[in-house]
């Protein structure tokens, strides 16, 4: 995030519904598994998803996603 101004989150969703966000968050009762993102992204099986535009859950505020499946498929990372 230090090096891009635009990326304002970075969120790795992992397999067992867990989410880690930068910046922290409290956040409860966000199933990653249910997340377009995160349910594009493992169909696409290690390439880059950039989604459309969409209203961020945390924010409120437009965004695009750009994510990407681990190498060991154990959760996606994405910027936003």
């Amino acid at each position: 995030m230090k090096m891009n101004p635009n990326v304002s989150s970075i969120y790795l969703g992992t397999n067992e519904r867990k989410i880690f966000l930068e910046p922290k968050s409290n956040i409860t009762d966000y199933n990653v598994l249910e997340r377009d993102w995160y349910k594009k992204d493992t169909a696409l099986k290690g390439e880059i998803l950039i989604t459309n535009p969409y209203i961020d859950a945390f924010t409120g505020e437009m965004v695009v996603t750009v994510a990407r499946q681990l190498k060991d498929k154990s959760g996606v990372v994405c910027l936003i």
